[in-house]
């Protein structure tokens, strides 16, 4: 047997709207408030500090290499 169950139907413009205002105001895409930022600037300095640090390491051993280059000719 198949019993009759009253159907509840809600308005789509009900349901959709019920918040009011604008919709395009809050949009959902993009970026949201938890989103993990990345800053780049910090990143790029980091990497500039980084390319410093390398070039002030091997900078002795650069030094000496020119110095025995010249000595020797």
């Amino acid at each position: 047997m198949i019993s009759h169950v009253p159907e509840l139907k809600v308005s789509t413009m009900e349901r959709r709207y019920a918040s009011g205002g604008n919709r395009r105001r809050h949009s959902r895409n993009g970026r949201r408030a938890g989103d993990p930022r990345v800053n780049w600037r910090r990143l790029a300095w980091l990497v500039a500090a980084y390319a410093v640090y390398v070039t002030v390491r091997s900078l002795p051993a650069t030094v000496r290499k020119m110095f025995q280059h010249t000595a020797a000719s």
